[in-house]
């Protein structure tokens, strides 16, 4: 290192009398000896300062690149309509808040969230429109939810919102208020008229009855979510034993 260094040159040049009587020769004066090592002490110390500018440029890009990356990796766990996570990002992060859940003993309420007749607007108003729409709820509903809820799209006009902490009955509640809102929110199209949506939610909470695992929350809050399309549209249904009869006694889900 260079305080080492520095004691090899001091020693060599404390040295070289020595040298000089045993072979009766001159190597260097001692003014002479004193600039090389003078000289190479600035040398060493000019260098080291190279290195350490050099590595602080090199920690500058790493940070620089991890930056990117995970700007990268937000994007990419982004719906880039709504704004809002995507499936991907859900699927991941699903499996450890549930297994959170279950570690720490507290509820965790599962939601999907569906609108309804979507596809009729999107054939009679065209796909822009139906883009719109979606962007608007997807930003309404958000704005409602607390800092720790997952909300994401999970495909076309349907959603997914997880809620740790949240029973049952209170999940119940803040659906239904989503609901109401998503129906008296209005949607100005460009002929100066406006459409409003409705939308319909299945929710099923661990821990329930029957619900084990991740797979088994997923496929309660599912068959809840046709049940409330069966029942008329436009609701919130728990799932029970009575939503799972009547998922196993239909074949496809009414949009």
């Amino acid at each position: 290192d260079p305080d080492q260094l520095s004691e090899v040159l001091s020693h060599m040049a404390d040295a070289l009398p020595e040298v000089e009587a045993l072979f009766d020769m001159t190597v260097l004066s001692p003014p002479q000896a004193l600039g090389l090592t003078d000289q190479a002490r600035e040398l060493l110390a000019t260098r080291n300062l190279q290195l350490l500018r050099s590595a602080t440029e090199v920690q500058d890009r790493e940070q620089s690149f991890r930056q990117q990356a995970d700007r990268l990796d937000y994007i990419a766990r982004q719906d880039a309509l709504t704004g809002i996570f995507n499936r991907r990002h859900f699927d991941e992060a699903f499996g450890s808040h549930f297994a959170r859940a279950k570690t720490e003993a507290y509820p965790l309420s599962l939601a999907y969230l569906d609108l309804d007749h979507f596809k009729a607007i999107n054939d009679r108003h065209g796909h822009p429109v139906g883009d719109r729409i979606l962007a608007a709820i997807a930003k309404s509903i958000q704005k409602q939810l607390r800092e720790n809820d997952l909300f994401a799209r999970y495909g076309g006009e349907e959603f997914v919102l997880l809620l740790p902490g949240m029973d049952q009955d209170g999940a119940k509640k803040i659906l239904a208020r989503l609901c109401d809102g998503i129906a008296e929110l209005a949607h100005p199209l460009d002929n100066g008229e406006s459409l409003t949506v409705t939308l319909s939610a299945g929710i099923a909470t661990v821990p329930g009855d029957g619900i084990h695992s991740s797979r088994q929350l997923m496929q309660a809050a599912d068959e809840a979510l046709y049940a409330a399309k069966q029942r008329g549209r436009n609701r919130v249904v728990l799932a029970d034993a009575t939503t799972r009869k009547d998922a196993d006694q239909s074949g496809g889900q009414p949009a």
